[in-house]
């Protein structure tokens, strides 16, 4: 009587984790992480503009943008998909005068701050422009989706 008592307490048991291991694969959660890495270097060689989306140090969600500056007055500028002006950064940037390359790395809070708006999901154009200049097809640019 012993041996089939725990027979069937194994069996009870193997079912629960059973039902626990199919309710986790089909009710689990299916929402998409939105942690993307950091691009490689030897990418920024080849083009030099990068656009990641990350959170920032205060667990805020935020675009990081690594460019390198090769004119005088540089700043980025954010275009939505309907061409749309969304954000600038608020302070230009020059080329070293001891001609040092120069390579900023900008971060785009995606939430409200004194320079911006809240972001929307969507679609976005990053222009490395200057002051005078924000052409998208005279400068880089890179598209980057904002989820």
């Amino acid at each position: 009587m012993r041996f089939k008592l725990t027979s069937d307490i194994l069996e009870l048991i193997l079912f629960g984790l059973i039902m626990v291991t199919l309710g986790f694969v089909f009710f689990g959660d299916d929402e998409p992480i939105k942690v993307q890495s950091e691009p490689s270097i030897q990418d920024f060689n080849e083009y030099p503009l990068q656009a990641w989306q990350t959170l920032d140090r205060k667990g805020g969600e935020c675009v990081k943008v690594r460019y390198r500056v090769e004119k005088n007055n540089t700043r980025l500028h954010m275009i939505n998909a309907d061409g749309k002006k969304v954000h600038t950064q608020p302070i230009s940037l020059s080329p070293h005068k001891d001609g040092r390359e120069r390579i900023e790395t900008y971060v785009w809070k995606l939430y409200r701050t004194e320079w911006t708006d809240r972001i929307a999901p969507g679609e976005y154009l990053i222009i490395v422009g200057t002051d005078f200049d924000k052409s998208a097809s005279r400068n880089l640019t890179i598209e980057i989706d904002i989820m």
